[in-house]
């Protein structure tokens, strides 16, 4: 581990991009594979932890899964902020950031976060029986750890080894099994994510589930068929062009083939499926493969927070371009957006602005609701010259809060030299809309 530069601890130094085939042993051995064209991202985590008025954080922690280079992914720089208190590896190889305050003072807010420098690329993994080595086994830690049941798997139910049996018939070939059983998902399952997480059993039987419920079902009947199988857990790229929040993330799973190796298998995706191969082709940032129950992520896939005295919590995966490293630069140069928990409001939008606004829209957004006012109107400033997607996002992540919509409209309006009242029902909002010359500054109305 290298020394902090500036304000942020380097983790890993620049790397070149990995050949086919190369990945980290602790977590192979993969499949045969071939990887297509990389997309080269900037991508900030962050958790901002605000202590309330008159009640003091004690005892915060907060830990992120990193990501780290694996068949279709590279991580070409990766940077922490602040220093961590340690770096954790846990016995599925995955890598925690381990961040700690012993106290946080009531009013006061403290973030941490990581930014990487991603090339994420589509790969398909090839299991023809020409690539077959038969001399490749799952040892025993990977029969001990991927074939044991779980508190969402449940494969020792008899509705479970019924469905796994019904799936088998007569097939031996270990690739073509788990083509099966994601043919059978793809079949019976549709789509729909309402919070929480059912059981194997319950999911199948009701015909409906999430990502995560998808990839339970998938893992609880490739080890009731004796394939050993893991969980896949990833922040995904929602546009390709210009910034974006991943607010959901997405699981998918992971089997391993006799002679083979393991291959990634998203049931939800039509196009994972060909006939001797298994194709991940959504960008991505894979954080972690594995399964729950391991402390401190238990079943999460992104990042987990604890403190006590209820301090408010929340967690962005922010995506923005990244042609030649610039982005990253920036972040390097200037710290992390909003990373300075002691400066003044304005000087903290005078920063951002430094950095740019394409990447420091989420942080701009969040000083809409500064008690400053010039704080507010120099954050309104800025954000005129985002692209419509990321005034949409803003749009988005407000959509609830009228008070902070007239916030946002006032300074938005007083920016722009004119005066304006925001009305009940009507919220002033600037957004170049479509038909406006390049350059053009417009206000207009936005109905809740």
């Amino acid at each position: 581990m290298k020394k902090k530069q500036g304000r942020f601890l380097l983790l890993f130094p620049l790397l070149l991009s990995l050949p086919a085939g190369a990945a980290p042993p602790s977590r192979g051995p993969w499949a045969p594979h071939r990887t297509g064209k990389a997309l080269h991202k900037c991508l900030v985590a962050t958790r901002r932890i605000r202590a309330r008025r008159g009640r003091p954080a004690r005892e915060v922690h907060a830990w992120f899964l990193l990501p780290q280079d694996e068949p279709g992914q590279v991580v070409e720089d990766l940077a922490l902020q602040p220093e961590p208190k340690e770096i954790l590896n846990d016995k599925f190889g995955r890598k925690i950031a381990h961040f700690y305050f012993p106290e946080i003072p009531a009013g006061e807010t403290r973030v941490v976060r990581w930014a990487a420098r991603i090339a994420t690329a589509p790969v398909r993994f090839l299991a023809a029986k020409k690539n077959c080595s038969p001399g490749l086994k799952a040892g025993p830690e990977i029969r001990r750890l991927y074939l044991a049941d779980g508190p969402y798997y449940g494969i020792h139910s008899p509705y479970i080894q019924k469905v796994a049996t019904r799936i088998r018939g007569g097939e031996k070939d270990p690739a073509r099994l788990v083509r099966k059983v994601a043919l059978y998902l793809e079949r019976h399952l549709s789509y729909e994510m309402v919070g929480g997480w059912d059981k194997a059993e319950v999911v199948l039987k009701r015909g409906t589930g999430s990502c995560s419920e998808y990839t339970y079902s998938f893992i609880a009947l490739c080890r009731a068929l004796g394939v050993p199988a893991r969980f896949v857990g990833a922040t995904m790229l929602r546009r390709r062009e210009g910034p974006s929040f991943d607010r959901a993330h997405h699981r998918w799973a992971e089997a391993f083939l006799e002679g083979y190796g393991w291959v990634q298998v998203d049931p939800l995706r039509r196009d994972c499926l060909g006939p001797d191969s298994f194709t991940i082709s959504s960008p991505r940032c894979v954080l972690g493969h594995g399964d729950g129950g391991e402390e401190p992520m238990g079943w999460k896939y992104t990042s987990v927070a604890q403190a006590g005295g209820r301090p408010a919590i929340d967690e962005k995966y922010f995506w923005c371009g990244d042609p030649g490293g610039k982005t990253f630069r920036r972040v390097l140069d200037h710290g992390a957006p909003g990373s300075n928990n002691h400066e003044s409001p304005r000087a903290r939008v005078k920063s951002l602005a430094e950095i740019g606004a394409d990447l420091c829209v989420p942080f701009l957004a969040d000083s809409l609701v500064s008690r400053d006012e010039k704080a507010r109107e120099e954050a309104a400033r800025a954000i005129i010259g985002i692209s419509p997607r990321a005034a949409r996002d803003i749009r988005y992540r407000f959509r609830r809060s009228r008070k902070v919509w007239e916030l946002f409209s006032r300074g938005l309006a007083k920016a722009l030299g004119r005066k304006r009242r925001a009305r009940a029902g009507t919220w002033v909002v600037l957004f170049p809309w479509k038909g406006a010359s390049p350059g053009r500054k417009v206000l207009g109305p936005f109905k809740a």
